[in-house]
């Protein structure tokens, strides 16, 4: 902007001087022409001067009667004493102004100088010129200005974004990684390169996945070993415990036994459960389409054993709304997820009592008709070795469960939650989702869940 106000101000300028310079010129070469008029010579030199400055020339005497105009000869004789610029020349000022023509109806440059001959004034030079052409010049450079500077700021914008793409690439592959080692890749590295600063960022990322794998590791060999070693001594005191309940004949032995007994299957259990934790990592299982209103009749049937062993019944809810229900994952880990939360529901739930099953959109829905949740423990029973109020007082199961459940349906991206159910009712729900299930999510929005339809 600057250089453009710059160049508009000197082409202004160039203009105004060449034209004041032009008629000073005419008037220096008209001073011995004028008094008295030799009008052969003064009609050339209008002629050739209006060619050069690409204006009108004109010359008037002392009272401002053209003597001389480029325009023709028919204009020689008219009083031209009115108009500013040669009512000063005539009177020795020299003038040069912008100004709008009536006669010509448009706005000219107008630049008028004495003839002086001897020191005396004896006439006057005018050059017009019409501005429309010195705002063509403007305009014209004003566009080249722009042009030139839309070429730089493309230039500097492409330049930029190729700079700032060489310096950003890293970060992005960084970025790229990080999320992959998310996923549970860690054998996934940062790529050292870039600036220093960049280099530095990826080599400390790398230190600290190798750390982390080391440790994760680290943890994995503890648990395995400490399971191992344990399982020995574990499994002898086990066979200890049955050759006294197979020797001695005192009931009060034998109950002490089977309570020891119980204890050690329950100690057998939790290493089992950790160390299938600490392996969960590590697991690769392929996904398949699982048909949910199928899959569930299968587990009602698995259940109904044990369930009618507790004093429950177990039973199949009828599809609300939509009779097509999917999911996407490993049909072995579903059955992990779902043995858990209805045996969390057959532990709990009052004799007599009836646990509902049921496929939805994506999922299956577990009811139960035990004590529920107390406020804030929603969350906090899928804690590892967490039990909620319902269970502190008991000593069956290894607290470890719900953990497993959350954790391996995470795997796929699911999501398992346990609340009290809405319906005002005692008891608990327990929901299973995987959000990559084929069924589209604007129709799963729209049907009802499980526990809108019980009564």
């Amino acid at each position: 902007m600057p250089l453009g106000i710059s160049v508009v101000n000197r082409i202004r300028s160039d203009v105004r001087n060449q034209a004041l310079s032009q008629a000073e010129v005419v008037a220096s070469s008209a001073n011995d022409a004028v008094v008295p008029p030799q009008l052969a010579k003064l009609d050339g030199l209008v002629k050739t001067n209006a060619e050069s400055v690409k204006g009108r020339v004109m010359i008037v005497n002392t009272r401002g009667l053209v003597i001389a105009d480029s325009a023709g000869p028919g204009r020689t004789g008219a009083d031209y004493s009115t108009r500013p610029e040669i009512a000063l020349a005539i009177h020795g000022i020299p003038k040069q102004t912008e100004r709008y023509s009536k006669t010509l109806k448009r706005n000219i440059l107008a630049t008028a100088v004495p003839i002086l001959h001897f020191g005396k004034t004896v006439g006057a030079v005018r050059i017009s010129q019409a501005t429309s052409a010195v705002d063509d010049s403007v305009n014209r450079a004003v566009m080249v200005l722009i042009a030139i500077g839309l070429l730089v700021l493309s230039l500097g914008l492409l330049a930029g974004w190729l700079i700032a793409d060489q310096l950003a690439r890293p970060m992005r592959r960084l970025e790229e990684t990080a999320q992959k080692v998310y996923a549970g890749d860690l054998a996934a590295r940062a790529e050292i390169e870039g600036p220093r600063e960049q280099r530095t960022l990826a080599a400390s990322f790398n230190n600290m996945i190798d750390r982390l794998t080391q440790m994760l590791q680290g943890q994995r060999d503890f648990v395995a070993d400490a399971s191992h070693e344990l399982r020995t001594p574990i499994a002898s005191l086990r066979l200890q415990l049955e050759e006294i309940v197979y020797i001695t004949k005192s009931d009060e032995v034998q109950g002490q036994a089977d309570k020891a007994t119980a204890a050690v299957n329950r100690i057998n259990s939790t290493i089992d459960e950790l160390l299938y934790l600490s392996r969960l990592a590590e697991r690769t299982s392929a996904a398949e389409r699982v048909d949910l209103d199928e899959y569930v009749v299968g587990l009602v049937e698995r259940w109904q054993v044990n369930a009618g062993a507790a004093g429950l019944s177990i039973e199949l809810r009828p599809p609300s709304g939509r009779s097509d229900h999917f999911c996407l994952c490993a049909p072995d880990d579903l059955d992990r997820v779902l043995d858990a939360l209805i045996e969390n529901s057959v532990a709990y739930a009052a004799s007599g009592g009836v646990i509902e099953v049921g496929a939805v959109a994506g999922g299956v829905d577990i009811l139960d008709r035990g004590p529920g949740l107390e406020k804030g423990e929603e969350d906090q029973v899928f804690g590892r070795f967490k039990r909620g109020s319902a269970g502190r007082g008991r000593r069956e199961g290894t607290g470890l469960g719900l953990a497993i459940a959350r954790e391996l349906i995470g795997t796929w991206n699911g999501k398992v939650t346990l609340e009290n159910r809405a319906d005002g009712t005692q008891g608990a729900l327990a929901s299973v989702r995987v959000p990559d299930g084929v069924v589209p999510e604007e129709v799963a929005s729209d049907e009802p869940t499980l526990e809108g339809t019980v009564d």
